[in-house]
């Protein structure tokens, strides 16, 4: 588009620019310069953009990500079983929440699959009482999401980009108590102890202790649930995205 309308405005939205290739390509091409306005989904990809590569404000903006919440909405109330959930690939650290789960003895499922991840998962070792799936439907994700007791977003320490940002929105828009790794690629995701939990990363005894807490307190873990909910149906939808691009657009044109 900028080759064949090299004088309109240009948009761009963006998930990860500090990777080694995208830094390369910056400095050679200035491309990131030449567009008007950069759009993140992270408050640490808005500061490279700032600091690092010399945007201002205008041009460098932090949005957050979207979940379709009329797909990923709750279910039927989650019975006394349940089980902890884990959805994803990149940038995750199944390590950590295997040994963290490992002593729970608490049903678990992680389903470590990505239509946008291609990146190869290590084998991981698994105790009986966790089972891994792959291959479903975008139906049956949401049943495992609607059906869950917690859900688990283990990413790597300092990741810089919002990994695991897709499991956080759709367990919330399910109504599940969400515990994510505090990254800074996920700044501004969870409000801890508000509509979520965040744990350190690489701490499996922390991130332990979190899933048993919800486990065991289910009027705590239900009030998180609905209050993650209510986060994504006031500022996370599709809806407001739209919204919020189409806006930035009219400024521009």
């Amino acid at each position: 588009m900028s080759l064949l309308h090299p004088d309109a405005p240009h948009v761009m939205v963006a998930h990860l620019l500090t990777s080694r290739e995208k830094r390369l390509a910056a400095r050679h091409t200035e491309f990131l310069r030449r567009t008007d306005v950069t759009l993140v989904f992270s408050r640490d990809q808005e500061r490279y953009l700032r600091e690092e590569v010399g945007l201002d404000e205008q041009q460098a903006r932090f949005i957050y990500d979207k979940v379709d919440h009329r797909f990923f909405a709750p279910g039927a109330p989650v019975g006394a079983d349940g089980y902890v959930l884990s959805v994803g690939r990149e940038q995750r650290d199944y390590d950590t929440l295997i040994d963290a789960l490992r002593p729970l003895k608490v049903p678990s499922v992680i389903v470590p699959g990505s239509t946008w991840s291609h990146r190869g998962l290590g084998p991981m070792s698994l105790p009986d009482h966790v089972q891994v799936r792959q291959g479903l439907s975008y139906p049956e994700l949401r049943r495992l999401y609607q059906g869950a007791r917690v859900v688990v977003v283990p990413v790597q320490p300092g990741t810089r980009y919002a990994a695991g940002v897709n499991g956080i929105l759709e367990g919330m828009s399910c109504g599940r108590p969400v515990v994510a790794t505090d990254t800074p690629g996920l700044q501004g995701y969870v409000e801890d102890g508000v509509n979520g939990r965040q744990v350190p990363a690489g701490d499996p005894a922390a991130l332990g202790a979190l899933i048993h807490e919800l486990w065991t307190e289910r009027d705590q873990a239900e009030a998180m649930g609905q209050a993650g909910r209510q986060t994504v149906v006031h500022g996370r939808t599709i809806d407001h995205f739209v919204d919020r691009v189409a806006g930035l657009m009219e400024t521009l044109v």
